[in-house]
């Protein structure tokens, strides 16, 4: 097990780097649209499209990295209140309930991007670029995120039996 959630974990470091990768090309791109109105009154014509594709693409892949540093916010109202087996039991339940609405929002987003090839549709920018490309990074993000939860899951698990 242990050598499983090794791999999960460096697939989620992976994940956040590509997102941050992503942040980086934003600010390129915004960086070089202002460059390019001040001193040539020029623009590149996609920096806003792009910049839109660029921030999806951060969001989604920095999902799962994001939730195994233990980044995203928690309410703990229940938790605080509870500790020990009953504590574990209600970690690993709202994980388990993350990870089937994480698994039907990646079938969804799965048929979204397929509709978006099937049909063929672009944007309606300069660029025309094909949709279902800049979407693609929806699923593959979330199946990201899945993973992560599937990590913390198994370490639930291993430490279902300890003493807490």
């Amino acid at each position: 097990m242990g050598k499983l959630q090794k791999i999960l974990q460096q697939l989620s470091l992976g994940a956040g780097y590509a997102a941050s990768l992503s942040v980086v090309a934003l600010c390129l791109l915004v960086l070089s649209e202002i460059l390019l109105r001040a001193l040539w009154h020029s623009s590149t014509l996609i920096a806003d499209e792009y910049s839109g594709y660029f921030y999806l693409a951060s969001v989604f892949l920095g999902l799962g990295y994001v939730f195994s540093q233990q980044g995203h916010i928690q309410i703990t109202l229940l938790s605080t209140r509870v500790s020990g087996k009953a504590k574990k039991f209600l970690n690993f339940s709202l994980a388990l309930i993350l990870f089937l609405l994480l698994s039907f929002l990646f079938y969804r987003s799965l048929i979204l991007v397929y509709n978006s090839y099937d049909l063929e549709m672009v944007s309606t920018g300069v660029s025309q670029t094909a949709i279902y490309k800049t979407q693609l990074a929806m699923p593959i993000g979330i199946l990201f995120f899945l993973l992560a939860v599937a990590a913390y899951m198994l370490k639930l698990g291993m430490t279902w039996r300890q003493k807490p």
